[in-house]
């Protein structure tokens, strides 16, 4: 639902929030995602965060307590440009545009050097853009926004038409007075902060519930499509059969074939009623014998195409039902740790994401581990080395998850996800417990034992090198090498593609 702020609102905020401001000294700027830009102000002994929110639906501003979005991560360009221009300035004014969506914020400098900050609260979507004293732009938030007007860095501000219509046409109750009133609350702008901290907040998981959710539609209609062309393929089984009896049927007469036929009529020897003939093509510049040879090898690989087909349609049917679980379980997330948690658990890397797309040009994230798929589409974690194991295990692992490692020699952590605990299948176990062994320093070696437990189980060493770990209880199996088990695992396709 669009919880733009009004002109009204924004007047009536502007009123109340510049004579706190006024004066006050910028400390620092922070752009903690691409919709969001806040000022700390110092003024008169006290800190205040002016807060501008600049997402299509969920455009405003107001004064916050305390910073938002958590840590600031890698500071945008915009916003180091900010910080060079702002940092130490005094905010001398605060102004709205009347009868539109539109802050002005005057700086002026320690050297006396004047500058504007201009905040667009349009409905559709907000920019910020940095001016000299001549309405030079300096920087722009949004390299899209505004270019219609051609605005951007080196040319004169145009500021957009102001709206048609009287500043409360076609507004609804206002919920930041409803929230005053119901939360008590002093000031107008402390209701529009909690209101729009709380809606930011809601906004912020539901962006990312559907970042996992798209991933999860592809991967859905990835698994759709090859499983329409597996059972189309299982479907083709009779004419595998068809081709083996042509095969049989030129062979049965192979002394009336020659070279050079390009259709022969033979009896049927398969058909129910004597004296029936079957049609069969032949290549004209194939031998008799090689032609008998084609359609037994038409008959073997259309044969062994079923065959393969029809095993791993098992196996994506597996996966479909896990994708279901999957985004039923996406739904039950409540907080973002909880979806990063669900994220790293699916094999998502939606937590390292960037959040804004104005940063500099990102580096891929490494991931800490290698990702595959069990025979039942559980997803397997296998670490990369030493610090990628204690990473892989004491921050991406969740407790009901199992924890698998080759027991008495030094290898990869392996992690096995599980939706809840103990809910893992025999198969899954094994094949987590095979990679536990080829990427172990015994993976040459015919058998080995593997330990496996819960992840909730497991320590870190005391006063030992990352990836040494303590397990308060474990189980052990012995472990004999399965090639084809191994074969399938490693040369599989990977449910999630990423950095590998």
């Amino acid at each position: 639902m669009s919880q733009n702020m009004t002109r009204d609102q924004l007047e009536f905020l502007c009123r109340e929030i510049a004579p706190l401001v006024e004066s006050a000294r910028v400390e620092k700027i922070y752009h903690p995602d691409a919709d969001c830009l806040q000022l700390a102000l110092f003024s008169e002994h006290r800190k205040y965060y002016l807060t501008l929110r600049l997402s299509a639906g969920l455009t405003g501003f107001y004064l916050a307590g305390e910073r938002t979005g958590g840590s600031a991560g890698e500071a945008s360009d915009f916003c180091m440009k900010l910080r060079s221009r702002l940092q130490g300035a005094a905010l001398t004014r605060l102004e709205k545009v009347e009868n539109d969506r539109v802050l002005y914020l005057h700086f002026s400098g320690k050297g006396g050097e004047q500058c504007r900050l201009v905040a667009e609260l349009f409905p559709a979507g907000g920019n910020c853009y940095l001016l000299d004293e001549q309405a030079g732009i300096l920087a722009e938030m949004k390299k899209s926004a505004g270019r219609s007007r051609g605005n951007h860095p080196g040319a004169q501000y145009a500021p957009a038409e102001p709206p048609a219509g009287l500043p409360g046409t076609g507004q609804g109750p206002d919920r930041i007075a409803e929230l005053r009133a119901a939360e008590a609350l002093e000031s107008y702008n402390e209701a529009a902060a909690l209101l729009y901290e709380r809606l930011a907040a809601a906004h912020k998981i539901e962006e990312r519930k559907k970042r996992i959710a798209k991933e999860f539609s592809r991967e859905r209609k990835r698994l759709e499509r090859l499983k329409a062309a597996h059972e189309e393929t299982v479907a083709s089984e009779s004419s595998a059969e068809n081709f083996r009896r042509s095969a049989d049927i030129l062979a049965a007469n192979f002394r009336s074939l020659k070279r050079g036929q390009s259709m022969v009529h033979l009896p049927d020897i398969y058909a129910s009623e004597s004296g029936r003939n079957r049609n069969i093509p032949l290549e004209p510049a194939l031998s008799p014998q090689e032609n008998i040879e084609r359609y037994y090898k038409k008959y073997k690989k259309l044969k062994s195409g079923v065959k393969y087909a029809r095993a791993h349609l098992e196996e994506i049917c597996r996966q479909l039902e896990r994708l279901v679980e999957l985004i039923s379980s996406l739904e039950q997330c409540a907080t973002v740790e909880e979806i990063e948690n669900f994220a790293a658990g699916a094999g998502l890397n939606i937590a390292a994401e960037k959040e804004s797309s104005e940063r500099s040009p990102a580096v891929k994230t490494r991931l800490p581990y290698h990702r595959f798929r069990a025979a039942d589409g559980s997803l397997i974690l296998v670490g990369r080395g030493p610090q990628d194991n204690d990473e892989l295990t004491f921050r991406v692992a969740r407790g009901r998850d199992l924890w698998l490692h080759v027991s008495g020699s030094t290898g990869a952590h392996v992690v096995l996800s599980c939706l809840r605990e103990g809910a893992y299948t025999e198969e899954a176990l094994l094949d987590a417990a095979h990679l536990a062994h080829f990427y172990s320093s015994l993976k040459d070696e015919p058998v080995a034992d593997v330990d496996y437990t819960f992840r909730k189980n497991v320590s870190r060493a005391p006063g030992l090198a990352p990836g040494r770990v303590v397990l308060s209880s474990r189980r052990t199996f012995h472990l004999r090498k399965d090639h084809r088990r191994l074969e399938r695992l490693l040369g599989g396709k990977k449910l999630f593609s990423g950095n590998q």
